[in-house]
């Protein structure tokens, strides 16, 4: 009995000792890595202080002089690391760029020729043009497609082209975070679609097949809309857009001198002659009175023999019909008055 007492907690023991042992384990494998890492940090370090102090110390071992700068290769290194973190860092990006650019050039169609070729060149494309006339000078409109990576590039030979840059803007829309989830809400769409084909392959009756077939097509059809936007996001992120306005160079206006106009003397009026009275003249007024009179007379006399002829011309015929028909019943009511009762 007091045998099987001792057993009991050296069991105990054991099991407790097997039980700790993979954490330590694990916790001895997670020491051993951070030593290695910063091994590696340190023998890093060291080849980076190597050639500064070789740089520091001078050649033939000679001591460094006071206020000695550190070898430009190191801050070549530098510059070089941080870039590929800055480019491995864009690489999962997905950002819409789009630029515009206003350029005054020497001559319109070399500027147009040369841009197009240019984007050529960095892998875009063309994809709208537009010229006119304005003021007896030719304008144009280009608008390119280039691959991300190159658009600043695009831009810089841009420049180099023009005589003077007017205006010069940029401007980036990350859409990463809506990228991510796209992807994950078309990945849940598409397990949704594969478990309602599962049931539509369990369907026993027809209005079980007709319901699911319904919403299995609903699904497909988010289906499609997702992968539209989702397509539309990689391609607009993988191809930047630039606009260029191109107008030529206008040659300066020359002033011309204007001579001043000569004063010339101003004419004098002349004096005009007062009306005098004339003597009153009855025969005269006389005549300018019957005159008008007889002028009134006319007008009179032919303003009576017009609506004369116009009633006579069109109105009577009109209206003779209506006047017979009443004369006609006038003359038999009269009639038939003077009948004896």
């Amino acid at each position: 009995m007091k045998a099987f007492k001792i057993l009991i907690p050296m069991c105990l023991l054991c099991l407790l000792v097997l039980a700790c042992a993979p954490k330590v384990v694990e916790k001895e494998r997670v020491v051993e890595k951070v030593v290695k890492q910063t091994v590696v940090v340190e023998k890093v370090a060291e080849k980076a202080v190597k050639p500064q102090a070789t740089a520091a110390s001078g050649p033939a071992g000679k001591e460094a002089k006071p206020g000695a700068t550190a070898a430009p290769e190191v801050a070549e290194q530098g510059r070089g690391i941080s870039g590929l973190s800055a480019m491995s860092y864009q690489a999962g990006r997905k950002i819409i760029k789009d630029g515009k650019m206003d350029l005054v050039v020497a001559d319109t169609d070399e500027a147009v020729d040369e841009v197009t070729l240019r984007a050529v060149t960095r892998g875009g494309y063309l994809i709208a043009l537009e010229t006119y006339l304005e003021g007896g000078f030719k304008f144009a409109t280009i608008a390119l497609g280039v691959p991300v990576e190159e658009f600043e590039n695009l831009q810089r030979d841009v420049r180099a082209i023009a005589l003077r840059v007017l205006k010069d803007s940029a401007i980036g829309v990350d859409v990463t975070d809506e990228y991510v989830d796209t992807q994950s809400r078309l990945a849940n769409l598409e397990a949704t679609q594969a478990r309602i084909r599962q049931f539509l392959e369990q369907a026993t009756t027809v209005e079980e097949s007709l319901k699911v077939n319904e919403q299995l097509a609903e699904i497909e059809a988010e289906i499609e809309k997702v992968k539209g936007r989702l397509n539309f996001l990689k391609d607009r992120a993988a191809y930047s857009t630039l606009t260029v306005n191109i107008q030529p160079e206008r040659p300066t206006p020359t002033p011309t001198f204007t001579p001043s106009p000569t004063p010339t003397a101003t004419p004098k009026s002349t004096p005009t002659a007062t009306p005098t009275l004339t003597s009153w003249k009855p025969g005269e007024t006389f005549k300018s009175a019957a005159g008008t009179l007889s002028s009134v007379v006319t007008v009179l006399v032919r303003v009576v023999g017009n609506v004369v002829i116009y009633l006579v011309v069109v109105v009577l015929p009109i209206f003779s019909p209506v006047l017979l028909v009443g004369a006609l019943i006038w003359w038999l009511r009269r009639n038939k008055a003077k009948k004896p009762q």
